[in-house]
């Protein structure tokens, strides 16, 4: 499942799965740095062997248990509509100036007019009029794409967080059963490989894990939420 989506802490190689025999349990699945095994020591000194079924149990625990807890999901939605509430805020201001350069405009424009009524025809005032006809064009383009983005402050949070709740469920129980989606969740979520290594804690040897990553797609890209980067996992584990 982390064949590209893992590296080595030590030197930032990418974690291979390789195969060997445990003690009385046959052969095993393993990652183990790329570096360290194809180019030696000289530049990788790291000689984990990973568990493979103990690597990807706590990576989709981490990411199920620390990125799409509830309680992140909320701050993550909370920062999202403030963000959305200072856009919107953003907008209201330039939607008033828009406004307020298009009267300007209409008033230019009718001066102009009249003194190509009143006889005063000077090709400067010409190019003005057609100057300003092009520029009320687009500001009334401006006016109007404003007004076609969502109105932000119906926003239901609500409803919202209802159907982000039902997504997270959803893609916490897809990680529990590790079926094949997990690997395209576990991508989708990490900003950048996560970081594996054997560690033993209290006499019981295991796996540490260290990741960051993004509940923007969790958002479905709709709305922009800051990174969120996880604690660190232990899954215990005896290795041969």
């Amino acid at each position: 499942m982390l064949t590209g989506l893992a590296e080595c802490p030590t030197c930032g190689g990418v974690l291979m799965v390789v195969s060997r025999t445990g003690k009385g349990r046959g052969r095993e699945l393993f990652y183990t740095c790329n570096n360290h095994r194809r180019r030696g020591l000289t530049v990788c000194p790291a000689d984990d062997w990973i568990p493979l079924d103990a690597a990807d149990r706590v990576v989709l625990e981490v990411l199920a248990q620390d990125f799409l807890r509830p309680e992140v999901v909320n701050a993550a939605l909370d920062r999202a509509l403030d963000r959305i509430l200072a856009a919107r805020g953003e907008q209201d201001g330039q939607r008033a100036r828009l406004r307020e350069r298009l009267v300007t405009l209409d008033v230019e424009l009718r001066r102009l007019t009249d003194s190509l009524a009143g006889g005063v025809a000077v090709a400067t005032i010409a190019e003005a009029i057609a100057a300003r006809e092009v520029e009320r064009q687009r500001v009334r383009g401006d006016l109007a794409a404003l007004d076609a983005l969502p109105s932000f402050g119906a926003l239901d949070r609500a409803r919202i967080l209802e159907e982000l709740e039902a997504l997270r469920l959803n893609w916490c129980e897809v990680l529990k059963t590790k079926v094949p989606a997990s690997r395209q969740i576990v991508k989708t979520l990490l900003k950048s490989r996560a970081r594996l290594w054997a560690e033993e804690r209290d006499g019981v040897r295991g796996v540490r894990v260290e990741a960051e990553g993004s509940l923007r797609p969790l958002l479905r890209g709709e709305i922009s939420v800051q990174n969120v980067a996880s604690p660190m996992g232990f899954e215990p584990m005896f290795r041969p």
